[in-house]
């Protein structure tokens, strides 16, 4: 199943520094919350037009999926590619013999690429 199809969306906002997940009402909220979770379709119509700061996937138990967010990690990025720095390859490497990967970063638009895993169940 794609992330998108799955109904573990929350939309957030920066206060004091932190991204505070909100549910649809702009309530606080929280990963122990399932009842607040949103499709994606639901979170990105409220970010695009409220004064949100972002969507936010919610991983949980037995969904399969895991994260790993590797901030300043890219020194190069063109149209079609990405590049690395080393420390952060090592760990994408490692990443990658377990699953498969794909970057959610949008066209460099993001100060860091967000990882995105599914597990492929093999050790």
């Amino acid at each position: 199943m794609e992330i998108k199809g799955l109904k573990q969306w929350l939309i957030w906002k920066m206060k004091d520094g932190r991204k505070v997940p909100l549910n649809k009402w702009g309530q606080s909220s929280g990963v122990d919350r399932p009842a607040d979770f949103m499709t994606y379709d639901e979170a990105k119509d409220i970010y695009e037009k409220r004064n949100v700061d972002g969507v936010a996937f919610v991983f949980t138990e037995g969904d399969g999926f895991f994260g790993i967010d590797l901030d300043n990690s890219v020194s190069k990025v063109t149209r079609k590619t990405k590049t690395f720095k080393p420390w952060a390859e090592e760990i994408l490497n490692a990443a990658l013999a377990m699953g498969k990967w794909k970057s959610t970063n949008r066209g460099g638009s993001l100060p860091s690429p967000k990882c995105l895993f599914r597990s492929s169940g093999k050790k």
